[in-house]
């Protein structure tokens, strides 16, 4: 209960220094150039997610290629065993990502859980990204959301 208390004191000043530095962070954002790194290979990965190498919770399979001018990226995974009595998710990622300059151009995602879907696609353009997300069932009408920020990249790019 301790180790509780004392993580989530350390949460609160880190989130309360990152409030009082204001709001010229993203003034503080660059990009470094890009090095002379051979291109990326094509790839597949396996990976088990769990507790400490004794409960196997979640998988995932992802699949990265090269095709001409872009990186394709697919990952589908979901939880298993007793994991997934307590949580049902299967989910589906592909993505596409220009291979010069490593810059995201869309992504689409499904998840799937036990009562509800999620449908999130993503398009990236120079200033930012514009993102539709669909909930079933759901009362609310999808719409497109623009958020700008530039550079903008995804957790791949």
């Amino acid at each position: 209960m301790k180790l509780c208390s004392l993580a989530l004191a350390l949460v609160g000043v880190a989130l309360a220094s990152a409030r009082a530095g204001g709001s010229n962070w993203r003034d503080q954002v660059s990009t470094a150039p890009a090095g002379s790194f051979p291109e990326l290979p094509s790839l597949r990965m396996h990976f088990d997610f769990g507790w400490s190498n004794v409960l196997k919770a979640a998988q995932a399979d992802a699949i990265f290629q090269r095709q001409k001018t872009e990186y394709r990226v697919r990952v589908t995974g979901g939880t298993v065993g007793i994991a997934r009595t307590l949580w049902a998710l299967d989910a589906q990622h592909s993505a596409m990502i220009l291979a010069s300059p490593l810059q995201p151009e869309r992504m689409a995602q499904l998840e799937r859980y036990h009562k509800r879907t999620i449908e999130t696609q993503v398009r990236f353009d120079g200033k930012g990204l514009e993102r539709l997300r669909k909930v079933t069932p759901s009362s609310e009408k999808p719409k497109w959301k623009r958020v700008e920020f530039e550079p903008m990249f995804d957790v791949l790019s």
